[in-house]
Order: structure tokens, then sequence, then C-alpha cells
């Protein structure tokens, strides 16, 4: 195992793309792309999938639930954030993507394999598995449920504003 950390190059190209279409596609201010930038890093520069995968599939599914309607969202959005056709800045992207990436850092620090010999054996022992009975290194599975569960919140808020301004 590495002593120190290491960069995950496909993890930054990843981050880096997805920001770049927020940005491009005017959903992000430059600052929240920058923010979505190093929060996607976090997520994703990891040997545990999962975290990466949630921040993604909550991007994808916000996006796709703000393309509804557009023309209208934006006019509220204008008027409720006082920012230019609702681009969120870097506030917004720590809100919703904060607790996640926050998990992701700390899960690695402890069972990624980079800090110590307590990750040693995090996949082959379960420890990330949130539906095994064990009680040993609870912690792992804490860390991914907080994940899931904020992510997921955050999915289900962003898609029911929309969906409550279309009604």
């Amino acid at each position: 195992m590495p002593t120190s950390l290491s960069p995950h190059f496909p993890s930054l190209l990843l981050a880096l793309l997805i920001s770049l279409r927020g940005l491009r596609s005017s959903s992000l201010s430059p600052s929240g792309a920058l923010a979505a930038l190093l929060f996607g890093y976090l997520s994703l520069a990891l040997p545990l999938r999962l975290f990466g995968v949630t921040l993604l599939g909550f991007y994808f599914a916000g996006s796709e639930a703000t393309k509804l309607k557009h023309s209208i969202k934006s006019t509220y959005e204008e008027l409720a954030s006082g920012s230019e056709g609702g681009r969120r800045n870097w506030v917004q992207v720590i809100c919703n993507a904060g607790i996640t990436a926050s998990c992701a850092v700390i899960w690695r620090m402890l069972f990624g394999g980079e800090f110590g010999a307590r990750a040693s054996s995090w996949e082959d022992e379960g420890k990330w598995c949130v539906i095994t009975r064990e009680s040993a290194r609870w912690e792992s599975r804490v860390l991914v449920l907080m994940a899931i569960a904020f992510s997921s919140a955050c999915c289900g808020d962003t898609v029911s504003s929309f969906s409550l301004i279309l009604s």
C-alpha cells in the first residue's frame, strides 16, 4: 500500500469534465465549477467508488430535473437567488456535495490504505457493506450510509423543488 496520497488521474479527469459540462451548460458559475471539480475529485478518488457514484447520480438526476420547462424556472430562480439564470455558485455546490465529499475523505483516511494499517483489508472483510450484521468496523458503514442518505436528500429536494414549480 502507498504511504502517501497518490493522485487518481481518471478521477480528476472525470471531475474536470463534469465541472466543465456544468460551466458550459450555464448551470454552474465559475466558482461553482471550481467547487464541483474539488468535491467531485474528493468523492471519486477512492478505492470504494460508492461516494463518487452517489454524487454523480445526484448530479445527473438534478441536471435532468432542471431541464424541464427551463424558461419558467429560470425566472423564479433569478428572483429567489439573485443569480443570473439560476447558475449554482460555490456555496450551493458545498451545500449539496460537502457532506458526501467529507464522508469520502474521512473514509479514505480511515480505510483507503494510504494512512496506516487499519485499511489493509477493508474490501476482503466487507467493512464497506451496509447489509452485513458484523459489528466490527461499523465506522465504514456509517460513512457510506451518511453519504447515500445526504445525497438522496439533496436529490429529493432538488427534484421536488423543480416539480413544485411546474405544478
